[in-house]
Parts: structure tokens; C-alpha cells; sequence
């Protein structure tokens, strides 16, 4: 196995981009809009293979998004994902795969298993900070 030595910049933009896939899961289940912000851009396109989740620009319209569907359904959601796989990355931009796990509290009721997953994502760094410019979520069956 031919094994190629990394720049201390790559083995840094590597933990950074973990950095950014955790944050997402904080955001999104603790319903922390701050952390969205820092790991979004306003235009991000975010798009699934599940035709009951709408494609959406940008962070605001996620945000809303997700909070209007968890205060309808009184759940809390909690999801798995797990390191992602960097398949390209440069000095700017990234792309990824990112194996995902989802699961519902309702309100009163036990944790359930919702849903698995696959993130393909794009990631960009500005400003120093790695943000995800496109994901699209794959239903797995």
C-alpha cells in the first residue's frame, strides 16, 4: 500500500472539515442555529433523495425548514455520522461521502430509529473555515 505523507496544512484541513461534520449534527439536533450558521453558507444547496424534503437554498430556509418540522411533530432528533470519506480536496474545496444514521425522540415516547443515510457533500473553505456549499442527503433503503 503506497501511502503518500500529508502537509501538516492537509492533516489540518482534514480535522477542520471533521470539525465542520460535527458541528452540523450539534446544530441540527440540539437546534442550535449559531453552529448552522458557522457551518453553512447563505447559499448552500442542500437537496435529498426523499421526495418529502424539499431542495432549499441557503441557511435561513434550512433553518426554518427544520424547526417548523420538529415543533409540528414534537420530536427531537438525533443523528449518527460517521467520519466522513474525503474523496477530493485541495487547498479550498472538498468533496466527501458521510455514512448517517437518524433517529426520533417523540415527544413522551422512546427513541426510534428513523433512517440511514449517505451525505454527498461539498465543502469549500473561506476564511479560513471549512462551510458545506452543496449536500445532497441519500435515502438508503
Amino acid at each position: 500500500m503506497d501511502v503518500t505523507p500529508m502537509s501538516l496544512q492537509e492533516i489540518t484541513d482534514r480535522l477542520l472539515i471533521l470539525d465542520t461534520y460535527a458541528r452540523y449534527g450539534i446544530a441540527i439536533d440540539d437546534r442550535r442555529r449559531d453552529l448552522l450558521e458557522q457551518v453553512f453558507d447563505e447559499d448552500t444547496e442542500l437537496a435529498s433523495s426523499e421526495p418529502s424534503i424539499p431542495p432549499r437554498k441557503g441557511v435561513i430556509a434550512n433553518w426554518e425548514r427544520l424547526m417548523a418540522r420538529h415543533q409540528a411533530a414534537e420530536f427531537r432528533e438525533r443523528r449518527i455520522t460517521a467520519a466522513p470519506a474525503i474523496l477530493t480536496l485541495t487547498a479550498d474545496r472538498c468533496e466527501s461521502l458521510a455514512e448517517c444514521a437518524i433517529f426520533l425522540r417523540p415527544a413522551g415516547q422512546p427513541i426510534r430509529f428513523e433512517m440511514l443515510g449517505l451525505y454527498h457533500d461539498t465543502l469549500v473553505k473561506r476564511d479560513g473555515r471549512w462551510r458545506f456549499r452543496k449536500r445532497f442527503f441519500e435515502v438508503v433503503k
